[in-house]
């Protein structure tokens, strides 16, 4: 796998793509929320269900370590 940051990628569309991921899941985390609806996750390679308020609180106390994606 590459290990080099995305942020450097020549592609300009490549580069921009994080934080559009990151948009969209922001806005799904909010769609969720706001339709009483669960979010599926991956935790320790397992798929779950889990609340967006618990997602949120889980945001406050924990960084992203790759273990948990939206």
């Amino acid at each position: 796998m590459n290990k080099k940051s995305i942020s450097t990628a020549k592609d300009e569309a490549l580069r921009g793509s994080q934080a559009a991921m990151e948009r969209a899941a922001a806005k799904a985390r909010e769609i969720a929320d706001s339709t009483g609806t669960p979010l599926v996750v991956n935790r320790g390679g397992k798929t779950v269900l889990v609340k967006p308020s618990d997602l949120d609180s889980e945001s406050n106390h924990n960084t992203n370590d790759g273990n948990q994606s939206t």
